[in-house]
């Protein structure tokens, strides 16, 4: 039976926070009604198309997963499985899905401002956003850092909030549309994902094949779902290794697939321009004529 026996007595606001989903719920619907309604006051504001709304508000609706439901109250005191499932809802599925839902004539008005749009663009070149995604992933992975933020709900919420601008400058060079920022051209954009991809291997490696549990505030905790510490914390470097690496991989086959069908139209012996008249036939001479 869910919720666990430890989390039965929490009671639903505790389980559930309705404060969140009040809140999601009216961003969703802001959202909706700014890129449907109020769409035409934005100056360039053509229409989202309905996958990228899906996007957005799959996004929200992992930040919710994240924080508001039971996954929540799991991770900050029972399970470090649950932990890491909060860390990959937050960095590799929200962040992600909210950035390509956002349509960016939305975003025009601040990226016009010129210490704005160059602060961004530092802050997003790979070289500064992948070892700043990687080091803050790995250093709030640390066990004394994991322990004081269990311990601390301000510093725990703010892990979670530097852990969001790592991944909020991670993917806007994969995902960005604005023009101000752009994303990175296709080439670099697959080296990238690939970079990153090698580098999430570390602190994979290190939770998962640890020989005993590296965080005291889970392997004293109680335990709930008849799991180990031992095997909680494999089971946790399981799931952020598979859920990293679902996001990676759909990104890049987005990224490589969507460049593949777009080389044909570049060659022009391949695929005739559409502005390009076809040559007249020629003219057959006429029988009988005046000689």
């Amino acid at each position: 039976m869910f919720p666990p026996g430890p989390l039965r007595a929490a009671g639903f606001a505790a389980l559930w926070h309705p404060e969140l989903i009040a809140a999601t719920a009216l961003l969703g619907a802001a959202y909706l009604l700014t890129v449907t309604r109020l769409r035409p006051r934005f100056a360039g504001g053509i229409r989202v198309p309905a996958a990228r709304q899906a996007a957005f508000l799959g996004g929200i609706a992992a930040l919710y997963a994240a924080q508001g439901s039971p996954l929540e109250l799991l991770a900050n005191r029972y399970l470090l499985s649950a932990h890491m499932a909060q860390m990959v809802l937050l960095v590799f599925v929200a962040t992600p899905l909210c950035l390509e839902g956002l349509p960016e004539w939305l975003l025009r008005p601040v990226l016009a401002r010129p210490a704005l749009a160059g602060l961004l663009r530092r802050l997003t070149r790979p070289r500064t956003s992948l070892p700043f995604f990687i080091g803050a992933f790995c250093i709030f992975l640390l066990p004394p850092l994991t322990d004081l933020g269990l311990a601390d709900p301000w510093l725990y919420t703010l892990e979670h909030a530097l852990l969001v601008l790592a991944a909020l400058c991670l993917w806007w060079p994969v995902t960005s549309r604005a023009p101000e920022v752009p994303a990175l051209e296709v080439g670099a954009r697959l080296l990238f994902l690939f970079m990153i991809e090698v580098f999430m291997t570390l602190p994979f490696a290190l939770i998962t094949f640890a020989p005993s549990p590296l965080y005291p505030a889970y392997a004293d905790a109680p335990r709930v779902l008849g799991l180990s510490p031992l095997f909680d914390q494999q089971l946790g470097g399981i799931i952020m290794r598979l859920g990293s690496g679902a996001s990676f991989g759909v990104l890049l086959a987005r990224t490589f697939f969507g460049w593949a069908a777009r080389e044909p139209a570049r060659d022009p012996d391949l695929v005739l321009p559409a502005d390009r008249a076809a040559p007249a036939p020629a003219l057959e001479p006429q029988a009988g004529g005046s000689g």
